[in-house]
């Protein structure tokens, strides 16, 4: 359990990644700058759960700490 943290942070660090394209996709896609087979709506919902995943992990990983 000692690697915990440096894995979760790990995670948390990949998960703002995909938050970022995500964000960047719904973009491109209301402008029309980006073509794909998803829509707005999609990559919105992707976002949000990613960072819902994240902010859980935040919150597992500090009651974790404070223990």
């Amino acid at each position: 359990q000692e690697n915990r943290p440096e894995f979760t942070d790990a995670v948390i660090a990949e998960l703002e990644k995909t938050i970022d394209l995500t964000a960047t996709t719904e973009k491109g896609l209301d402008a029309g700058t980006i073509q794909g087979i998803i829509t707005p709506a999609l990559a919105d919902h992707h976002r949000r759960e990613a960072v819902k995943a994240a902010d859980e992990l935040r919150r597992v990983s500090f009651v974790h700490a404070t223990r």
